[in-house]
């Protein structure tokens, strides 16, 4: 039976960044994405650089349709070898402005559609006895974010996820990864919502912090590495590692890190931004 890999978030950052390195392997890719001129543009890089693209434009969140797209693929035959979990969306501000439907929009994204689709490939990797399984989550799982909460929030609970599954996965042989990168360069900045601050002072904060912003490829080149290297645990750059080895251990110097944070992007407050989409 054909076997192929699923690339979600596959239209922008570090999910297209592996559709493209996956592809010089002559991978088979289905790849999902939201913006329609974006997943055909990278199926055509992918169908370039020698693999094979099966692109699908979707709303991840709508998890009828997501079922039954899946459902439909693996019931003409294909085996889903490996999953690279790449979506994300953000709402900065302080929690006292956050709206109700800022913390669904991000929760269903971030940790509900990855509870969705490990319900969906892991039953049948485990049934086979192997299979791959990425989940990408964030360096503020282990140090959490201030400004940034429910996604900080989401990304924690990934990471509980991953933690609770890895034994059994280990028993029937499937590989289950969880990624959490440092800074990375991708549209989520952009395409985040913003209450009482914007996007300027988010990213001139992360500048004055003086953590490094790692460009997509980099961050897609180093997890696939790592995924290779059979590390269940992901964590990159150093200062990532750092910060999640301070954030379990020495909470209060996290503390003063947050304070500094929420400081910084005080005195950059300004009107509200428009809704972003990822």
């Amino acid at each position: 039976m054909p076997s192929a890999t699923i690339i979600t978030g596959a239209s922008s950052g570090i999910g297209r960044e592996l559709a493209l390195l996956l592809a010089e392997e002559g991978a088979t890719l289905y790849l999902l994405g939201q913006n329609p001129e974006r997943v055909s543009e990278v199926a055509d890089l992918v169908e370039a650089r020698g693999g094979t693209a099966h692109p699908h434009v979707c709303d991840l969140t709508n998890f009828e349709a997501t079922e039954a797209w899946y459902r439909e693929v693996v019931g003409q035959g294909v085996v889903i070898e490996a999953l690279y979990h790449c979506v994300g969306r953000n709402t900065f501000g302080e929690v006292a402005d956050l709206l109700m439907d800022d913390l669904e929009w991000v929760y269903q994204t971030n940790l509900l559609t990855a509870a969705q689709w490990v319900s969906l490939v892991y039953p049948d990797m485990a049934k086979r006895g192997g299979g791959t399984l990425v989940l990408l989550s964030s360096l503020s799982a282990y140090a959490g974010f201030p400004m940034a909460t429910p996604y900080a929030a989401s990304k924690q609970a990934m990471l509980a996820l991953g933690y609770s599954i890895w034994p059994e996965a280990a028993e029937v042989g499937v590989n289950f990864h969880i990624a959490c990168p440092g800074f990375v360069q991708t549209r989520i900045f952009e395409a985040s919502r913003f209450r009482d601050c914007d996007l300027a002072g988010v990213m001139q904060c992360i500048r004055k912090l003086g953590f490094p912003i790692m460009s997509a490829d980099k961050a897609a080149r180093r997890l696939l590495k790592d995924v290779r290297r059979g590390k269940r645990l992901i964590i990159f750059p150093l200062y990532a590692k750092l910060m999640a080895f301070l954030g379990r251990r020495m909470p209060w110097f996290i503390d003063i890190f947050h304070r500094r944070v929420i400081r910084m992007l005080a005195e950059k407050s300004t009107t509200p931004q428009p809704h972003g989409d990822a």
